[in-house]
C-alpha cells in the first residue's frame, strides 16, 4: 500500500511517501522531498519520477528477503534466482560464491530461466573487475560471456539479459555492448542497475562525456537501489577518464562512504589525489572506510597505489583481446 503525508513550514512544503508491506506492516521503501509551494507541480513530477524509478525494486528487494527465511532445498527456481540476486547486490567476494551456488540451483530446476543466467554472467563480471590475476579475469569474463549468450539465446528481449552486455565491453568488442546496453535501458528505463550497465559499455569505449549524464541520473533517482554505491564509482570513472579529477574524487569518496572496501572506487579515490594533492583526504577516507588505524591506512593507500598500474594492465588486456569462448 502506499501512504503519505504532506507538511508546510513556511513557504516550503514538504512530502513523505511510504510504500507498506500489507502483510507484515513494515515499510519497503520512504521517499522525501521538499518544495516551495510555488513549484508543486514540479515537486508532484519528481515524486512521480522517483516513485516509479524505485518502487519496483523495493518490492524486489522485499520479496526476496522474504524467501530468504527457508533452507535452500526449499526454494523452487525463482526462489534461488531472488536468493542468488540478494547475494549479487550485496557485492561482496563471500556473496558472490553464494549467489553463484543460487543461481546454478535455479537454473538446473529452470534450464528456461534467463534472468538467472543473466545474473550469473554479471556475478562473473563482478568477480572479474576485483581479481587481482589476469588469468582469473580473463576466466570470468569468459564464463560471464557463455551465461551471457545462454540468457540472450534463452529470451532477448529479457531487460536483465542485455545487462550482460558489459561482458562485450570487457572483451573489447565495444561495439556489440554498446548496442546491447542501449537496448537494455530502452526495455527497462527504470531499472538502475540496467541503465547502469548501459552507462559502463559507453565508458569503456571512452565516450565518457556521454556516459556522465547517464551516471548523474541514475544517481539522481535511484537513491535507494542496493548498487548506489556502485553509481557512484561509474561517475567516479567517467570523470576521471574526462580528467575532472576533482569531480572523480567526490564521486569516489561518496561511493566508499555507501560501501568501503571496494578496490576500484578505491583506486579512483588515490589516483585522483595524486592530481589533486589530497593525499591525507585519500588516507583518512580509507580508514574512515575500511576501519583500519590512519598508519595501517597509509600502507593500504602504498599497496593500491602499486595495484593501480597493474589492474590498468590487467583491464587493457581484456579490452585489446577479443577473448574467445
Amino acid at each position: 500500500a502506499l501512504c503519505g503525508s504532506l507538511s508546510w513550514r513556511g513557504d516550503k512544503v514538504h512530502m513523505v511517501l511510504r510504500l507498506v508491506d500489507t502483510n507484515g506492516g513494515h515499510h519497503v521503501w520512504i521517499g522525501r522531498e521538499t518544495s516551495t509551494g510555488a513549484a508543486l507541480r514540479e515537486l508532484s513530477d519528481t515524486v512521480t519520477d522517483r516513485l516509479v524509478a524505485n518502487a519496483a525494486e523495493a518490492i524486489r528487494i522485499a520479496e526476496y528477503h522474504e524467501l530468504l527465511g527457508g533452507p535452500d532445498g526449499e526454494h523452487d527456481a525463482w526462489g534461488n534466482f531472488q536468493r542468488g540476486l540478494h547475494h549479487f547486490l550485496n557485492y561482496s567476494p563471500e556473496d558472490k560464491i553464494a549467489g553463484e551456488v543460487a543461481l546454478n540451483r535455479a537454473i538446473v530446476q529452470d534450464p528456461g530461466l534467463a534472468p538467472a543466467f543473466a545474473y550469473l554472467a554479471l556475478i562473473h563480471l563482478s568477480a572479474a573487475k576485483m581479481s587481482d590475476s589476469a588469468w582469473q579475469a580473463k576466466s570470468e569474463v569468459r564464463a560471464a560471456l557463455r551465461y551471457g549468450h545462454q540468457a540472450m539465446r534463452l529470451d532477448e528481449r529479457d531487460e536483465h539479459a542485455a545487462a550482460y552486455a558489459l561482458a562485450y565491453s570487457f572483451a573489447g568488442r565495444h561495439e556489440e555492448a554498446v548496442r546491447h546496453g542501449r537496448r537494455g535501458a530502452y526495455l527497462n528505463p527504470a531499472e538502475g542497475s540496467i541503465v547502469y550497465a548501459q552507462a559502463m559499455t559507453l565508458f569503456y569505449a571512452g565516450a565518457y562525456e556521454t556516459a556522465v549524464p547517464i551516471f548523474e541520473r541514475i544517481i539522481e533517482v535511484n537513491a535507494e537501489d542496493p548498487l548506489y554505491f556502485l553509481f557512484h564509482e561509474g561517475l567516479a570513472e567517467a570523470q576521471y577518464g574526462l580528467g575532472n579529477y576533482t569531480a572523480a574524487f567526490d564521486a569516489a569518496r561518496r561511493s566508499l562512504a555507501l560501501k568501503g572496501g571496494m578496490i576500484p572506487a578505491e583506486l579512483l579515490l588515490t589516483a585522483s589525489s595524486a592530481h589533486l594533492g589530497l593525499r591525507d583526504v585519500a588516507y583518512d577516507t580509507i580508514r574512515a572506510t575500511t576501519g583500519q588505524p590512519r598508519d595501517l591506512a597509509g600502507r593500504v593507500f602504498g599497496h593500491i597505489r602499486d595495484r593501480a598500474s597493474y589492474f590498468r594492465q590487467i583491464r587493457d588486456d581484456l579490452h585489446q583481446a577479443d577473448i574467445p569462448l
